[in-house]
């Protein structure tokens, strides 16, 4: 059985890379994923947002920082900030 820590490492390794299937593989068929448009449900959904964000953080000039990233059980939390060639964002 994998970690909440494990899958969370695992997250933002595939998210500094831009793999898309490895982020992907990271959620179950049925999971949620929460953003501040609203929830994706299924795989569609989580791929389309994904490639989104990796033309996004892809451009040059992008900066991330993480600011807190905690671990406890099965829930984690992460606050960070980044700035891309056209945006500021500063999400938990």
């Amino acid at each position: 059985m994998t970690s909440t820590k494990d899958v969370v490492e695992h997250h933002l390794k595939c998210f500094g890379v831009g793999d898309l299937q490895g982020i992907l593989s990271d959620y179950a068929e049925d999971a949620v994923l929460f953003t501040p448009n609203g929830p994706l449900k299924g795989t569609d959904a989580r791929t389309a947002f994904y490639q989104q964000v990796f033309a996004e953080f892809g451009k040059p000039g992008t900066m991330f920082s993480m600011k807190l990233q905690s671990v406890e059980g099965d829930y984690a939390y992460l606050l960070w900030t980044a700035e891309t060639a056209d945006n500021v964002y500063e999400l938990d």
